[in-house]
């Protein structure tokens, strides 16, 4: 047997430049790959957990985690792999999943991509203080995010429900005044409309000793985006 068929019998290419190569089931599309990879909701699932949590994951664990039918989490495993972005390994009597961390595609767009994802909120964080100054920055003594974006349980037509906690009567005046001025380029940054709920320490002090039920469900559901823990502001002495 000469060489070239000898390297072809072992499972190799011989390609037109007389290089060899060792085949591959699968290959990756050159033309428009996304629309193989972002073309079902589990997909995205599956490659936002591995970009987030990494590490290597059988079918069945992966169902779990995500609440995926198990029928459906093997074809978008294989449909996946077929795209050339999952590496898959034989353990024991499994196998095993993780994202091809050398892949082009992996790098350069799910990475950045889920990563940009999941500093969503720290966005609009960065957004308000810039919308505030410096200046109006120290007369604010927290800022958390609460409603439907803070649970979790988000729609197409939820506000960005945010609290602003501040030290004066003057300074709420003049907080409500610099979020009316940059409301419309806050909706156009994040395409949901922000809802603004500013109180002065000593309101919202008596309101939760009051039980307000707004002030009730904010302290079940929130998140800080600067300044002090909301209970610690809301327990401390009245202002």
């Amino acid at each position: 047997m000469n060489p070239i068929d000898s390297a072809m019998s072992l499972g190799y290419d011989v390609s037109i430049y007389g290089r060899l190569s060792r085949k591959r089931d699968n290959t990756m599309r050159f033309d428009q790959p996304l629309n193989q990879i972002f073309d079902h909701e589990v997909k995205i699932r599956v490659l936002r957990f591995l970009c987030r949590r990494g590490g290597q994951w059988s079918g069945r664990r992966l169902a779990a985690e995500l609440q995926v039918n198990p029928t459906t989490m093997h074809k978008t495993l294989r449909e996946l792999r077929e795209a050339t972005v999952l590496d898959f390994q034989k353990v024991g009597n499994n196998f095993v999943y993780s994202l091809a961390d050398d892949h082009y595609l992996v790098q350069e767009i799910l990475r950045p991509v889920f990563r940009q994802e999941a500093h969503g909120v720290a966005q609009v964080a960065i957004r308000l203080r810039q919308a505030l100054g410096p200046a109006l920055q120290r007369g604010v003594v927290t800022v958390v995010l609460y409603g439907s974006v803070a649970r979790r349980q988000e729609r197409p037509t939820s506000d960005l429900d945010v609290l602003f906690l501040v030290r004066s009567p003057h300074a709420k005046r003049q907080v409500q005044h610099a979020l009316n001025q940059h409301w419309e380029a806050l909706m156009r940054r994040f395409g949901n409309s922000l809802a603004p709920y500013v109180n002065t320490v000593h309101e919202a002090q008596q309101k939760s000793r009051r039980g307000v039920a707004l002030f009730q469900e904010i302290l079940k559901a929130h998140q800080v985006l600067w300044g002090r823990p909301l209970e610690e502001v809301l327990r401390g002495r009245p202002t």
